[in-house]
């Protein structure tokens, strides 16, 4: 189909002229053995790896964004009850006695760390109160590291 004896500028030429002579069929199997000669290449490979590391990065950010705001939403929440309950502990108080603030407020307290150290232990939540959709760094790095 290509001629052999073509070397430098006039070898494009020959497949050139080679392909436009070639049938319907003949032609589609050149071109499919050109692109599976790419696509088995060092940067064909490449390209298809990283491709495949996007996919799944997107994936898995559409399948957990909405969990991770849910989470946060969650803790924001009741970091803030936590903080109502000290309020109003404070100010319907109609005398403050230390030792029985300082109680209760511990108690409090110790109510909002049990909900954090689940969250954090049983739910992986990051100490973030804030609503952002993952990054990929943070896809990358639970990919990497929650391998189980």
């Amino acid at each position: 189909m290509v001629s052999s004896g073509s070397h430098g500028h006039g070898h494009n030429h020959g497949r050139s002229s080679a392909i436009s002579s070639m049938t319907r069929c003949g032609k589609c199997c050149y071109y499919c053995r050109q692109v599976t000669t790419f696509l088995f290449s060092h940067i064909g490979l490449c390209a298809l790896l990283l491709g495949y590391a996007l996919i799944g990065a997107f994936t898995f950010q559409a399948i957990e964004s909405q969990n991770e705001r849910d989470q946060r939403f969650e803790m924001l929440r009741t970091r803030n009850e936590m903080i109502l309950q000290l309020s109003n502990m404070t100010n319907h108080s109609i005398i403050l006695n230390r030792e029985n603030w300082t109680h209760n407020a511990e108690e409090i307290l110790r109510q909002f760390e049990l909900k954090l150290l689940n969250a954090v232990k049983k739910r992986g939540y990051d100490g973030e109160y804030t609503t952002f959709l993952l990054s990929l760094v943070h896809v990358r790095y639970f990919s990497i590291n929650n391998r189980q």
